[in-house]
């Protein structure tokens, strides 16, 4: 085993522990179910939308389905080069409908730097969004770092899996309020199914912590999700 693979190795083991170790303590579990649409409309200039759904299935009261939310977001990305990205994006959620909390708008700025290596890809990303609530604004930094590759073969082709890993850092600011720090770690599985349309399901773990009173709050989210590229 060359150094490389023994490095891509260890960040997936260290992901995985993380969620291991999360599902040993209290937790709440919220499943996520999402479908986005992606276009490519020129060789440098892309788009997709995606319309999500949030909603518990397990809490202090046990088992159970409430939605949360709803939410439509858009992105805008544009290719810098042949591995960066730069994105523009706005995110429309709704609470009301199901919950007291409050709507949001929320604005994102990005930029992501992928490597491809043997048949690991890499990324980077950085984001910058600015929440907006009724009554007060967030401002969150974010950065994650993610590999995935193929589970058969030196290529992803139609019809395989594949496995995706990620860990993120979000660091959320308000002037009015204690900051609030999320470490949110991601192992999924997906299949391309078609030349346009992928899936994949898998858990995220997010571990809060707000810094004012060291108050923590663990969830588990179950993903589910469809791509399809028009």
């Amino acid at each position: 085993m060359n150094r490389k693979t023994f490095h891509n190795l260890l960040i997936l083991a260290l992901m995985l522990q993380g969620l291991i170790g999360f599902s040993q303590n209290d937790f709440i579990t919220w499943s996520q179910s999402q479908f986005g649409v992606e276009h490519k409309a020129s060789p440098r200039y892309s788009i997709d939308f995606s319309l999500r759904s949030r909603y518990v299935v397990y809490d202090e009261n046990g088992l159970q389905f409430r939605q949360l939310l709803l939410e439509l977001t858009h992105f805008s990305s544009f290719k810098i080069n042949n591995n960066q990205t730069a994105s523009l994006g706005i995110n429309l959620r709704n609470r009301s409908w199901f919950d007291p909390g409050s709507n949001e708008i929320r604005l994102t700025e990005a930029y992501e730097i992928k490597s491809k290596k043997s048949v690991w890809r890499h990324s980077h990303r950085f984001r910058i969004e600015q929440r907006f609530y009724e009554g007060f604004t967030n401002f969150r930094e974010r950065y994650q770092y993610a590999v995935d590759f193929p589970l058969k073969g030196p290529t992803l082709e139609v019809g395989e899996p594949f496995l995706y890993g990620a860990v993120e850092g979000l660091l959320t600011l308000n002037k009015d309020r204690a900051p609030r720090f999320n470490e949110r770690t991601t192992v999924v599985i997906g299949w391309k199914l078609t030349k346009k349309l992928t899936i994949f399901a898998g858990p995220t773990l997010d571990y809060q912590i707000r810094t004012r009173h060291y108050d923590q709050q663990n969830v588990l989210f179950i993903l589910t999700a469809a791509v399809l590229k028009i």
